[in-house]
């Protein structure tokens, strides 16, 4: 089952519920590099002026992932410093069954990776070159 689809120049990065993302061509479907995570089953995002692909993890995680050879460049972490859940809202119900967090959407400017975490009810901006914390809201 495919959980995330994300279109980068000539790649199509599926993100497999397998727990498997996989890099094909996008004008013959064959596969060019796959990522075998447990933790990477999306969102994803490929940002083609950077030449990688950006998964987000269930381990509260985000992968920066080289979008030609698909061997991974950094993680970072969003879960560690996850705030308190607000009243009403329990984050762990939210969760999926033994998963850290849920996030849910990726988005950037080019320079900034923002995570929507869905189980945190918060987005965290992550540089998109080096993997470091810039801000969460």
């Amino acid at each position: 089952m495919v959980r995330a689809l994300a279109l980068g120049g000539t790649l199509a990065i599926i993100c497999l519920l397998a727990f498997l993302t996989i890099s094909v061509a996008v004008k013959d479907g064959n596969k060019v590099w796959s990522f075998d995570l447990a933790c990477c089953d999306g969102p994803a995002l490929v940002l083609s002026n950077r030449d990688t692909v950006y998964v987000g993890g269930h381990d509260g995680s985000l992968y920066a992932v080289d979008a030609k050879t698909g061997k991974q460049r950094w993680t970072s972490d969003f879960v560690t410093d996850a705030p308190p859940d607000p009243a009403g809202f329990p984050g762990e119900r939210a969760r999926m069954a033994n998963t850290r967090a849920r996030p849910s959407a990726l988005s950037s400017d080019g320079d900034t990776v923002f995570v929507s975490v869905f189980d945190q009810s918060r987005i965290v901006a992550i540089s998109a070159v080096a993997g470091r914390r810039r801000w969460s809201f």
